[in-house]
């Protein structure tokens, strides 16, 4: 039988072998000696004292216990997909329909600039950005140079977005165009908020050029498209991209009341269908969809009407964006 004994109150001492065993207390620790089994056979001895295993070096090799001390930190090996390291960002698969294949859904509109860095890879160039928005998200960043450079990676971009760029979410645009994200944009917006830049081109600060092409709605983008006036740039920013991000601010399908502008006004679900599919708009969005990587969907509840209000325009806006323009199911 295993011997068992109680140590003046210092909690249950057993031993893992042999017919007698002595205990000595060391600066009040309990030290459990197998003295019959000098070789270690049978394993080495422990106690657990007060819930808590104290381990010694055990004389010998030892099938319980291969190694005398417990290590501080088990290391572990991270294969989780990158996006799921972006907090606060819902990557969605869209499948059957026409246009992106991921969808990014999140709250702050910054948060842009790390789901088109994970939607873009490292592989290829910048992409054309069609965004459409309630605002012209083109102030310029704080520290232009100091935006990361895509070549620094996933983890960089996010950090850059999330403790960086302005809280009230107007600098995510120009900031990827620093990040080498972005080459032109197609700004499909009607309100410039204050410090906007507002020039045809933006020159960062590494001497790159950008196209910043702005219309009002969707359906003075389509007429540019198919029939272009002299000065409409929407046909030749389209056909000269390679990759397309389509990127949707909720507050698009928002107004503020003339009654009192700081009130918001989410739009209905007819007229949201008429601003995105107005008539003879398919032709723009062929040419838009067919080179689209990825969609992204800013909800701004702060610029919604707020939470409830946001989450009910969030189901509106979802049935006519993706069943009737992607032809997919909603979220």
């Amino acid at each position: 039988m295993r011997p068992l004994r109680l140590g003046h109150g210092q909690g249950l001492l057993l031993l893992g072998g042999g017919r007698s065993a002595r205990k000595q207390e060391r600066g009040g620790e309990d030290v459990a000696h197998a003295s019959s089994n000098p070789r270690g056979k049978g394993g080495a001895p422990f106690v657990e004292r007060c819930g808590t295993a104290y381990t010694r070096r055990p004389r010998g090799r030892s099938k319980r216990l291969a190694c005398w001390r417990i290590p501080d930190a088990m290391e572990t090996e991270d294969d989780a997909p990158r996006h799921l390291r972006l907090a606060g960002i819902i990557r969605l698969g869209l499948g059957g329909g026409r246009g992106p294949r991921d969808a990014y859904v999140f709250d702050p509109h910054r948060l842009a600039l790390p789901a088109w860095a994970c939607a873009l890879g490292d592989t290829e160039g910048p992409a054309l950005l069609v965004t459409l928005d309630r605002h012209l998200d083109t102030v310029m960043p704080r520290a232009p140079a100091a935006v990361p450079d895509r070549t620094a990676g996933l983890r960089a971009l996010d950090e850059h977005a999330r403790w960086a760029l302005d809280v009230r979410n107007y600098d995510h645009i120009l900031a990827a165009m620093e990040a080498g994200l972005v080459g032109d944009a197609l700004l499909i917006a009607r309100a410039r908020p204050r410090g906007a830049f507002t020039g045809d081109t933006y020159v960062d600060s590494r001497g790159r050029p950008h196209r910043l092409v702005a219309v009002p709605t969707v359906d003075r983008a389509a007429e540019a498209y198919s029939r272009p006036a002299p000065g409409d740039a929407v046909r030749d920013v389209l056909d000269a991209a390679g990759r397309v991000l389509l990127d949707v601010d909720l507050d698009c399908f928002t107004s503020l009341s003339d009654a009192d502008p700081t009130t918001v006004l989410p739009w209905p679900r007819q007229v949201i269908r008429e601003f995105l599919l107005p008539e003879d708009s398919e032709p723009f969005w062929d040419a838009v969809l067919r080179k689209t990587v990825a969609l992204t969907l800013a909800r701004e509840p702060h610029h919604c009407g707020g939470l409830l209000a946001s989450g009910d325009l969030f189901q509106d806006a979802a049935q006519v964006l993706f069943r009737e323009l992607l032809r997919t199911e909603p979220p």
